[in-house]
């Protein structure tokens, strides 16, 4: 029985080590082929007609079997977004773009899809600006666990007995999957962090790995118990 017990252990040590150690690669390849996937279904087409032209049929094979090459469809949507944003970045490229943009936004339920999605774009347009404030570190999920937070506005809460009090409209991010939630948080509650919002989201990208080992704050440890 000893012996059946150390086995099933040391079967049990390995598995995990190997889970382990081939996660990483497992999503890494998971995630590519979702992206390969995509890029596939968007100019797939094109991509097959490019090899059927160039590409004689008895070369086919392999990669390029039947003109299928999900790796060139990847690399054909680069090309086509680089090319996209060369254009817009001409300002009558922008000005053609804005038109057509106004003529999709008037369909019935695209219009309203497309609008929304437009925006969730233009929120992460590095050339505007990062859309964030400052880095606050919040009480989340309850009183006495913090984590750190981007403050992107504030907003006064006028209660029914007249009196007001600021808060803070956060975005907690959730890595990978994007954001986990958007709160409003009294601004009593949040402190300022010592660090610029590139570092702030360096933080959550790398799980942690990339943080500071000493993080400073600007209030006692009794003001913290109390927040």
């Amino acid at each position: 029985m000893a012996i059946q017990r150390q086995t099933k252990e040391l079967i049990r040590k390995c598995l995990m080590r190997g889970l382990i150690l081939s996660g990483p690669g497992i999503f890494t390849i998971w995630l590519l082929s979702i992206v390969f996937g995509v890029a596939d279904k968007v100019v797939g087409p094109i991509t097959r007609t490019l090899i059927d032209l160039i590409v004689p049929t008895w070369l086919q094979v392999g990669p390029l079997t039947n003109g299928e090459s999900p790796l060139l469809s990847f690399v054909l949507l680069l090309l086509i977004l680089t090319v996209m944003g060369g254009f817009v970045s001409w300002r009558w490229g922008e000005r053609i773009v804005l038109w057509f943009e106004s003529q999709i936004m008037k369909l019935p339920g695209i219009g309203f899809i497309y609008r929304n999605t437009r925006k969730m774009a233009a929120f992460f347009d590095l050339e505007k600006g990062s859309p964030f404030e400052r880095v606050v570190l919040i009480p989340y999920p309850h009183a006495g666990i913090f984590t750190k937070a981007f403050v992107s506005g504030k907003t006064t809460m006028v209660y029914a007995d007249g009196s007001e009090e600021v808060f803070l409209k956060v975005v907690i991010p959730n890595p990978p999957t994007g954001v986990q939630g958007i709160c409003l948080v009294p601004e009593r509650l949040c402190i300022d962090l010592e660090m610029t919002v590139e570092e702030g989201l360096q933080f959550y990208v790398s799980l942690g790995v990339v943080a500071p080992e000493k993080l400073k704050l600007p209030v006692n440890k009794a003001d913290i118990g109390q927040r």
